[in-house]
């Protein structure tokens, strides 16, 4: 089964694009694949990433993980 890694800003809105840590992961523990475990740290994303989901292929959300980066713009 294939999930994916989707970043989204603080409104909840997705951010298009594949550049921000984005990916499809095919593995049985997708939250314990090296990729998802180095978001933010090793794979530096934008300050605008709020947060980045894992979700199945019918959407259901699986893991969140929010970005150490990200700054609230007032």
């Amino acid at each position: 089964m294939a999930y994916y890694i989707t970043a989204h800003h603080a409104d909840g809105s997705p951010v298009l694009g594949n550049l921000d840590g984005q990916t499809v992961l095919r593995t049985r523990r997708p939250d314990r694949s090296a990729h998802w475990q180095q978001l933010g740290l090793q794979i530096r994303a934008s300050a605008r990433i709020a947060f980045w989901r894992i979700e199945d292929s019918s959407g259901r959300v699986l893991a969140t993980k929010s970005n150490p980066r990200h700054e609230e713009l007032l």
